[in-house]
């Protein structure tokens, strides 16, 4: 029986303020009935103050592929007392490799979560366990301050500020020469969904 594969790319994307998740991979039954498999590419993507979770993945026919990427939870969120960064369903994590990425969550113990089908979170681990259990992010770390990393957090303005912790930290490997305001990345492309530019007006706007 031959294997169908569906694969997506998001590259230089921008999610905040989602009232659940960010950006969200669900199991579809009907996918797995004939034989397809979605492959999602998430590349230079920032996520910021989204729901409960920035990203959650289901099922171990959604494999998900994470590099280059800012996953912030940030000082906006107010719904949850315990925000989480990742969210993996049943043996989601499974299907997931990543590297080169920043994430960031109120307590660095909630950097990933894994739940029961019945909706109750199991297990949490941080960032430093989960490099040696599943063996991926070997090259991603947990960022705590996040004051400096925007340009202005509270005013949505997303682009990197003068200093901000991801300029320079990605991999040209996984990466695309453009950025979300189609700015040319260099040889050594910063982490998230933009690169760093200080002759850009934001900057001035908000310096």
């Amino acid at each position: 029986m031959t294997l169908i594969f569906l694969i997506i790319y998001l590259f230089n994307c921008l999610s905040y303020n989602n009232l659940i998740t960010g950006i969200e991979l669900n199991q579809n039954d009907s996918y797995v009935a004939i034989n397809k498999m979605t492959v999602t590419n998430i590349i230079n993507c920032t996520t910021v103050d989204n729901g409960s979770n920035n990203i959650t993945i289901e099922g171990t026919t959604k494999i998900l592929n994470l590099y280059n990427s800012l996953i912030v939870r940030g000082v906006n969120y107010t719904q949850d007392v315990t925000p989480r960064g990742m969210v993996f369903v049943a043996d989601g994590h499974a299907a997931y490799m990543g590297d080169y990425n920043i994430f960031h969550s109120i307590t660095e113990d909630s950097f990933v979560n894994e739940v029961k089908g019945d909706g109750i979170y199991y297990n949490s681990d941080m960032l430093t366990d989960w490099q040696v259990s599943w063996e991926q992010d070997f090259h991603s770390y947990f960022l705590k301050n996040i004051d400096s990393l925007f340009v202005n957090h509270q005013g949505q303005d997303f682009h990197l500020s003068a200093g901000s912790e991801p300029i320079n930290k990605g991999s040209s490997a996984y990466g695309f020469s453009f950025e979300h305001d189609s700015v040319l990345r260099d040889a050594t492309p910063d982490i998230g969904c933009y690169e760093y530019n200080p002759g850009s007006s934001a900057e001035e706007n908000y310096s």
